[in-house]
């Protein structure tokens, strides 16, 4: 089931990542595990179109939105 379902996921916050560790700091200050899961960048298409790319153990997923 963890495979099929976000099971673990209580809170994304997106930031700039000079803030994340701060923000990891006071997540576990208050004994909640945190930890940086991706992050956001601009488009390289060259029609500027928004998309959304995962890459995980070699393999790579490309949705456009």
């Amino acid at each position: 089931m963890f495979r099929v379902y976000n099971m673990g996921h209580r809170m994304e916050i997106f930031c700039e990542p000079e803030a994340a560790a701060g923000i990891i700091a006071k997540s576990e200050a208050f004994g909640i595990p945190a930890q940086i899961i991706g992050r956001t960048e601009a488009t390289q298409k060259t029609d500027g179109q928004n998309h959304v790319t995962i890459v995980h153990d070699g393999e790579t997923l490309e949705y456009s939105l």
